[in-house]
């Protein structure tokens, strides 16, 4: 059994420190991306999602160390197919992440709705990825508001992101 209150606090102390440090940055080397965001994945069930990011891409310390770890956020929109006895679920989700190559932590909050009943959905995430490619792989644990009423929508989840901004087609 997962001890929520443990990862959560382990997940607000990783989150303090990346953002504590991404406060060092130069402000003359922020560099802001849009980008379509898509990912797929696994809750139970298979689910995707379609949306739009903004990330700030940082590349440089103040140190003088060349760094790169976009810090952005999102909205899109979310699908969780049905099971034999289980509806499809539906949803609109906003997060924000830490791009980082080994440590890409992030959180989103969603709203689902299976049309009978509805929820909202805390989901702390950590991950790994490739910046320069702007894929990651991402474990959730989603933390139930109205006690977890979809059974296609479990505790764990696992997906892969993509972010699709004008330079990945170039």
């Amino acid at each position: 059994m997962v001890n929520t209150k443990l990862t959560s606090t382990l997940l607000t102390f990783l989150l303090t420190i990346q953002f504590t440090l991404a406060q060092i940055i130069i402000k003359d080397s922020i560099v802001t991306e849009n980008a379509l965001r898509i990912g797929h994945g696994a809750q139970h069930s298979f689910y995707s999602e379609i949306g739009f990011s903004r990330h700030k891409s940082n590349k440089k310390l103040g140190c003088g160390f060349r760094h790169e770890s976009p810090l952005g956020y999102y909205s899109a929109l979310e699908w969780t197919a049905k099971t034999q006895n289980y509806k499809d679920v539906f949803g609109i989700k906003v997060g924000y992440e830490i791009l980082a190559s080994l440590f890409a932590p992030a959180i989103e909050v969603k709203y689902i709705t299976n049309f009978e009943q509805k929820d909202i959905v805390f989901t702390p995430k950590i991950g790994f990825g490739n910046p320069d490619l702007k894929w990651y792989i991402y474990y959730g644990y989603n933390i139930s508001t109205n006690g977890n009423p979809y059974p296609n929508v479990g505790r764990h989840q696992f997906s892969l992101v993509f972010n699709f901004n004008k330079q990945t087609f170039k």
